[in-house]
């Protein structure tokens, strides 16, 4: 699987990623894509759905 994204230009990040830990194989997929692109609102959404979290849930997200 970790050939995955190489046969795409760019891999798009939003917030759809938050809700869970990338595992080892999806990173390897990621380091193969040719480009990623982080959407300029990612940082801002992350912030707000963290409001949302219970409060050891708010620490694991941010130590990932």
């Amino acid at each position: 699987m970790a050939e995955q994204f190489e046969q795409y230009n760019v891999v798009v990040i939003d917030s759809s990623l938050f809700p869970c830990k990338l595992n080892d194989e999806m990173m390897n997929c990621l380091k193969s894509a040719k480009s990623i692109y982080v959407s300029g609102t990612f940082h801002a959404e992350m912030h707000e759905l963290k409001e949302l979290l219970s409060e050891e849930d708010r620490k694991t997200a941010t130590a990932t």
